[in-house]
């Protein structure tokens, strides 16, 4: 099964690319995250995500990354949800200098037919809900003015 998700956001996709290229930093995330532990570096590198005080990890492994095209895939190792080969490619494309568009495109094999359809709903509510945090954690914390030149 495959979803396509996109969102656009109010601050520039270098911003917005600086977020979610630093894999290992899901400060923005407000929605029950309560701890992230990484293990390596640059691609390959693992990261365990802890929700909601529970000490079961949802391990993500990044798969690619091109920052010239402001992209990434990342694959889930393990899942509470009834699906396997999960992976997740997000990519920043500029609108405009302070506009961006926030793409999302998520593969899986559903492991049972009959969730099918909740999965979809739920996933795309859960990247929606993704898109919310980092766009408010943007306007939370402004970026830095640059230094006059000159």
């Amino acid at each position: 099964m495959e979803l396509d998700t996109e969102c656009q956001i109010p601050h520039s996709a270098e911003r917005v690319w600086a977020l979610i290229a630093d894999f290992g930093n899901l400060a923005w995330i407000s929605h029950g995250l309560t701890r992230v532990e990484t293990e390596g570096s640059g691609v390959g590198m693992l990261r365990r995500l802890y929700w909601d005080n529970t000490d079961i990890a949802r391990v993500h492994r990044l798969e690619s990354l091109d920052p010239n095209a402001m992209c990434l895939r990342y694959s889930m190792q393990n899942s509470m949800l009834p699906v396997s080969q999960f992976e997740i490619r997000e990519w920043v494309e500029a609108l405009d200098s302070q506009t961006c568009m926030l793409r999302r495109h998520i593969s899986f094999h559903s492991t049972s037919e009959v969730y099918e359809h909740d999965l979809a709903t739920t996933l795309t509510s859960l990247m929606e809900r993704l898109s919310e945090d980092l766009t408010h954690y943007l306007q939370q914390h402004p970026a830095t003015a640059e230094p006059p030149e000159g």
